[in-house]
């Protein structure tokens, strides 16, 4: 059991934390000041500095919360797959080595539909030009970031092993899928001019079945593991809570 003042403080971090992250949801990163959270909550400034030293730390913080959640999340959404393999009683190993990369690609085009939230909040980190970390907050947050990329680099791995694709630089394609599907995500933003065409999860979607295509992907195991992706979705397995 946890002492009361220190029960005090995680549920104060807590607070500091939800707050902050609505004010950056309604206003940006540049909407989000010390003062500004301190004045939503009605504390003063030097309890708020107590907790973080500075507005980067703060959003260094709410940075690493959000990839850990997507992180587990991701490793859940595995997990299920496994089961639906073994279910299936799947064992062409190519199969299941690209199911496990695809589905992992697939889950980020989608994860904002249980994580709006954190998604939003990756994506300005990735693209506010006035965000800048001291290596004290990038230390923080690099470890959940490197993580969610290794990730995707050794499913990349297992599948040219596997011979499910040819093959090539995992790291770098890593960083293309996780980048080029964040980038194409963003044409939803002109959905309101064309919903049809600035289709924002269906385009990223075709771009990751185009380069898994170009990498060398069985277009007859592709079909396969997007009956399989299919089935996730459906039962609500594809991206889960971390606690489902």
């Amino acid at each position: 059991m946890r002492a009361p003042k220190e029960q005090f403080r995680m549920e104060r971090h807590r607070e500091f934390l939800t707050v902050a992250l609505g004010i950056v949801m309604e206003e940006g990163l540049a909407g989000l000041t010390m003062q500004h959270l301190a004045d939503e909550i009605g504390c003063g400034i030097g309890s708020l500095y107590r907790h973080f030293p500075s507005k980067d730390a703060l959003i260094a913080e709410l940075e690493r919360e959000a990839l850990e959640i997507v992180n587990t999340s991701c490793q859940v959404s595995q997990s299920h797959l496994e089961d639906l393999v073994q279910a299936r009683a799947i064992t062409d190993q190519r199969l299941i080595a690209l199911a496990r990369i695809l589905t992992a690609t697939r889950f980020w085009v989608a994860a904002e539909t249980v994580f709006p939230q954190e998604i939003e909040l990756s994506r300005r980190m990735f693209t506010d030009p006035e965000l800048h970390m001291d290596e004290s907050d990038v230390a923080r947050v690099l470890p959940a970031a490197l993580r969610l990329l290794d990730m995707a680099r050794q499913l990349l791995d297992d599948a040219a092993e596997a011979g499910a694709l040819r093959d090539g630089p995992s790291i770098q394609r890593a960083v293309v899928v996780i980048a080029g599907t964040t980038g194409v995500l963003m044409t939803s933003g002109l959905g309101r001019f064309d919903d049809a065409l600035f289709d924002g999860r269906g385009l990223a979607s075709m771009m990751v079945h185009d380069l898994f295509l170009g990498w060398g992907a069985d277009p007859d195991h592709l079909s396969a593991v997007e009956d399989l992706i299919a089935n996730l979705a459906e039962h609500g397995h594809l991206i889960p809570t971390p606690r489902s």
